[in-house]
């Protein structure tokens, strides 16, 4: 119930500011159709309002994106069936807030304080949940906060505006709805079958849950961008975009640091619990059935075959995606591959695999400072709230 409550508050007065940035653009644009809307960049980036309605926009499409400080009702969400939790933040809820800051980019965007404000939120979040990922020890709280990561991911490239930012933030977008799934039902599987979430009690699963880990394998070798799959084409893209970037040394540096903790966050997931010395957990596990395994199997198959198969997406999906955020006439093919040749790209790919490794191996010392954690985004909620709550006592006495 306090997980519930805080996540409707947060993404509730999100949802109001997201409401009174609404009607401002309606106003000045003269209407709330889309066609209208997105006619009316010029006049409305010209507005005097265009300030208030940026900053309304933005923060509904943070605070249900789980963007930072917002990120920690995302994780407090948790507490719902696993299932829930693959559909509401691998693919709807949280994406919600992506979906509206790339339809308003040709409206909202190219303009300083989109670009200063989106990428900058944006690059916090991926390193802030990243950082926090690395240090669970639950299941579904590494998904969540991984999950918060990937959203500051795909915020930074369309803060960034550029075409092949939005190239890349279409393709990671669907790269992370179908191995985060994936990964939520395989934390579903491993919970049903071996009773627990708890990463340190799990190891050996493979010999008892041989489907489950088939499934792990290939959504956790797509979340590490591990060649050929899906997921490698969408980091490679993403570290393009970044290195043709204003501030690239810095958007690039913190961008591969992520990527090398999303590696140690893969292996966490999808190679620890099921390999190694079986512990008595492991030992008492049962494979699940196809109700619970075919989903994650469905998901894990698709991250195998977009990699060498991009064609079937590209042009009838991404292409069109990315036309609709930049509005532009036509679909521009992203001519996704899994070869470009030796570049920049490909050499820091392959530096955060071999980061990766190494963050897993030292992750059992990476933590917060207990200090920062009690005085996080979380406490100043708990303090708001109940100042708000004195204040309506005060005020109806």
């Amino acid at each position: 119930r306090r997980g519930g409550l805080q996540a409707m508050l947060i993404t509730g007065v999100g949802g109001i500011a997201l409401l009174a940035g609404a009607l401002l653009v309606g106003w000045v644009a003269g209407g709330f159709d889309w066609v209208t809307v997105l006619s009316s960049g010029d006049m409305l980036r010209a507005s005097p309002l265009y300030p208030a309605a940026f900053l309304l926009l933005t923060i509904g499409a943070m605070t249900k994106s789980a963007q930072t400080p917002f990120h920690f009702w995302l994780p407090s969400a948790m507490e719902a069936p696993t299932p829930v939790s693959a559909y509401l933040h691998s693919a709807t809820m949280v994406k919600a807030g992506i979906y509206l800051l790339a339809r308003l980019s040709p409206v909202l965007g190219g303009t300083e304080a989109w670009l200063w404000s989106v990428t900058g939120v944006g690059a916090a979040t991926m390193l802030v949940g990243a950082v926090l990922a690395i240090g669970q020890y639950d299941l579904k709280r590494v998904l969540a906060y991984s999950t918060v990561s990937a959203l500051g991911m795909l915020t930074m490239l369309l803060g960034l505006g550029s075409a092949e930012a939005v190239a890349a933030a279409m393709t990671f977008l669907l790269a992370h709805a179908l191995y985060k799934g994936a990964l939520f039902l395989v934390a579903s599987s491993v919970d049903h079958g071996a009773g627990t979430r708890h990463i340190e009690w799990l190891n050996g699963l493979a010999r008892k849950m041989p489907i489950t880990t088939v499934a792990a394998l290939a959504a956790a070798a797509s979340m590490a961008s591990v060649p050929p799959l899906f997921g490698f084409i969408a980091k490679e893209l993403l570290l393009e975009a970044t290195i043709a970037s204003p501030w690239n040394e810095v958007i690039t540096g913190l961008s591969v640091f992520a990527s090398m903790l999303f590696v140690a966050i893969a292996i966490v997931l999808g190679v620890k619990p099921f390999f190694g010395a079986a512990t008595e957990h492991a030992r008492k596990a049962h494979e699940v059935g196809v109700s619970l395994w075919l989903g994650p199997i469905v998901l894990g198959a698709l991250c195998v075959a977009f990699g060498p198969l991009p064609r079937f997406i590209d042009g009838p999906l991404l292409a069109r995606a990315s036309q609709a955020v930049l509005a532009a006439d036509a679909p521009t093919p992203l001519k996704l591959a899994l070869w470009h040749g030796w570049n920049d790209a490909l050499a820091l790919s392959i530096l955060a695999l071999a980061g990766g490794g190494i963050a897993y191996t030292v992750r059992r010392w990476i933590r917060i400072p207990p200090a920062l954690a009690e005085r996080g985004p979380a406490w100043w909620y708990e303090l708001a709230l109940a100042a708000l709550n004195f204040t309506a006592r005060w005020q109806t006495s």
